[in-house]
């Protein structure tokens, strides 16, 4: 379940070449992985195009104890600058800031003393006060429990110890728990285009951007990890500023009577899920205190993935001054609302209300797929669109959401897409008054054989650039996240939808087929003339669209199921030429959790499924893309990739090139040219025009 990637998270500005930047990463990576024994899960930087004073943000995982690493890392002095678990050892226990939601509020988790459960709710105490080894009994170690979770690891004899050992034989305490799914979320002074709405809103936005608190606010890291909490950490130093623990993993979960987060604490811990859903954050116009009068505040939305059903918000505006009682905005729960809830979104509605959007995950109680929209300044439902496919029988869920300010290029939120476990992609329409929001099944994904092909993440959606009066709906299916998906070798499929909000239940047989007409190992010699990069690669057909609705292009070669899908977003190439998207496959082992993964990263058009005319990936290692990375008369429009992970992408200053960092195989991070890898491919010049309104932080 690693996904590890480079994640664009600022503005755009100016980069290195792309073979020393990723060569860069990539030793930094072995190197990190060699000195803390861990696996890379995920990352992230501080700006979407590398510049002089952008910071890397690498996150891991020790699955022999179930810790975490995360580390600061500057790209301009290419050294690393801070290890956060160093640094939480350095720490003393009472000196950490855990906060919670107590029902009520939000409270400090205080650190052990005679009344450090005071804050909380009756329930949360008796729940901490549990021993989860023998459930029913009452203990009444609830503040040695606090004291745990702060790092005293000498809290009490019965909780688990983390001390461990690091690679050089020392005994250490290993303070931060696994991050695997999760996203790491830099957060810095992002411009989110708001001058643009009408009226006192759109013009107190650049007030807000330039006073004094705004532009000397701290800029910080906000990690999801899998012990309970959403740490958030100074980027510049990585200290803890504070850490977020969902109010349900203080509370009972079935017919237990502990805490579900002490089950951290037992000396025979095996590894749960608690905090693991990626968060969003943006700018949004609230009335954060009640008083009638609006202002602009950052706002984190939180999600705990496989961990849990809550979702909550917190006011980031001053992390360095996090308050409990005023920078807790809500937390929220559902009936209807699963597991595995991640990515949600933040809008502003036509009609002026800022909503959080998610959709409903998997495990609801209704088993129907649902799309959630929450008042964003208090948490209260303004309505679940739900979709009516699915049953507690024949369960399903709704994975995250994209939305766009379609047809309009404004910042206002009218419509939503999402895809179901069914393999329905809908379009909810968020216009005019909730009463008459409404869901529409735009298309059924199915397999060759008619098999319903599940849909777990989000679609990118662009304006189709050939005509300006539809959208262009891009995804893969496949699902990685159910007892069995491992075992799963039906065939899943890559798709491109066009839209011009009248689309309506339309099927495979509406599209037109693209598919990979050649799969074979090539040998190139680098351009360098010292010695030849293999690779595996593949060629896909390039039929034409006769006024067809779309594409698809199933993932099997000659009839050859081997479980290939679609775990990860699509994205949109940089380039001129917006006629582009790019997707990451997996092909996995028996084990979910395994290290034998692999994958590809297709190139293709957006509209039509067909490949690109000239070169998309450098392989002859010589930092262009020509002639030299032609193989067998083609130019592959598919790459081989060692783990199959979701990549992410960091663009040169002058756009010519992207460095595609996959999914990481531990395995395979060691010092060398990581072109010759096949980790650099080609863009075209400038960035694609998109629609989803959805910022890179």
């Amino acid at each position: 379940m690693l996904h590890a990637a480079i994640n664009g998270r600022g503005g755009y500005a100016s980069a290195q070449n792309p073979k020393e930047f990723a060569d860069e990463i990539k030793n930094f990576l072995g190197d990190v992985i060699a000195r803390s024994q861990t696996s890379a899960s995920s990352a992230a930087v501080s700006s979407a195009v590398l510049r002089a004073d952008s910071l890397g943000f690498f996150a891991g995982f020790r699955s022999e104890d179930w810790s975490g690493t995360l580390s600061g890392f500057s790209f301009d002095q290419g050294k690393q600058l801070w290890d956060a678990e160093e640094i939480l050892r350095q720490t003393l226990p009472t000196d950490r800031k855990l906060i919670t939601h107590n029902g009520s509020s939000g409270v400090d988790l205080e650190f052990a003393s005679a009344s450090s459960l005071s804050n909380l709710s009756a329930a949360q105490r008796d729940a901490l006060n549990a021993d989860p080894t023998l459930n029913a009994t009452q203990d009444n170690l609830g503040h040695n429990r606090l004291a745990w979770l702060h790092g005293d690891n000498d809290a009490h004899a019965t909780l688990r110890s983390r001390q461990g050992t690091d690679a050089g034989g020392n005994t250490v305490l290993r303070l931060l728990g696994d991050v695997i799914n999760a996203n790491p979320q830099f957060v810095g002074k992002t411009n989110y285009g708001f001058a643009r709405l009408g009226g006192t809103e759109g013009s107190k936005y650049g007030t807000f951007r330039s006073t004094s608190t705004y532009q000397n606010r701290i800029d910080a890291l906000y990690v999801p990890a899998n012990d309970g909490i959403l740490h958030a950490f100074d980027g510049e130093t990585g200290k803890e500023l504070f850490g977020y623990i969902p109010s349900e993993l203080l509370l009972p979960s079935g017919s237990n009577t502990y805490a579900r987060i002490s089950e951290l604490m037992k000396p025979n811990y095996n590894h749960k899920y608690f905090m693991d859903g990626t968060p969003r954050v943006q700018d949004a116009y609230i009335d954060k205190d009640g008083n009638g009068s609006a202002e602009w505040r950052t706002v984190l939305l939180g999600t705990m993935g496989k961990g849990g059903k809550t979702v909550f918000a917190l006011d980031i505006t001053e992390p360095g001054s996090f308050s409990p009682a005023d920078d807790v905005l809500w937390e929220f729960q559902h009936p209807n609302l699963g597991y595995g809830v991640t990515d949600p979104q933040i809008s502003r509605l036509d009609d002026g209300t800022w909503v959080a959007i998610f959709g409903n995950g998997y495990n609801g109680a209704s088993g129907q797929s649902s799309l959630f929209v929450v008042d964003l300044e208090t948490g209260n439902l303004v309505k679940e669109l739900q979709t009516g496919a699915g049953s507690a029988a024949n369960s399903n869920g709704l994975a995250s959401a994209t939305i766009t300010s379609f047809p309009e290029t404004d910042a206002i939120t009218r419509y939503a897409y999402a895809g179901d476990l069914l393999g329905n992609l809908w379009r909810f329409d968020l216009t005019g008054g909730a009463n008459g929001w409404d869901a529409t099944k735009v298309f059924t994904a199915k397999s060759p054989a008619g098999n319903s092909q599940p849909i777990t993440v989000a679609p990118r959606v662009a304006l189709n650039p050939n005509n300006n009066d539809e959208l262009v709906a891009a995804f893969g299916t496949g699902s990685f996240l159910r007892n069995g998906d491992e075992g799963d070798y039906d065939v899943q499929t890559l798709y491109a939808i066009k839209d011009n909000l009248n689309a309506f239940r339309l099927e495979r047989d509406d599209l037109v087929q693209q598919t990979i007409t050649r799969q074979e190992d090539v040998v190139v010699n680098r351009a360098s003339g010292n010695g030849t990069n293999s690779f595996t690669v593949r060629e896909t057909s390039s039929n034409q669209s006769t006024n067809q609705q779309g594409w698809y292009l199933d993932l099997a070669y000659n009839s050859n199921k081997q479980g290939e899908r679609v775990i990860s977003r699509a994205t949109f190439p940089f380039g001129v030429n917006p006629d582009r998207v790019r997707f990451t496959t997996v092909i996995p082992d028996d084990d979910p959790c395994g290290s034998g993964r692999t994958g590809f990263i297709m190139d293709l058009k957006l509209t039509t499924g067909v490949p690109s005319e000239t070169p998309v990936f450098d392989l002859n290692s010589d930092g262009t893309f020509n002639a030299g990375d032609i193989v067998g008369g083609y130019a592959p429009s598919g790459i081989q990739v060692g783990y199959g992970g979701e990549n992410r992408t960091i663009a040169t200053e002058d756009g010519d090139a992207e460095v595609v960092i996959p999914g990481l195989d531990p395995n395979k991070l060691s010092p060398g040219d990581p072109c010759e890898d096949g980790l650099c491919a080609r863009s075209l010049d400038s960035s694609i025009g998109r629609q989803t309104w959805e910022q890179l932080r």
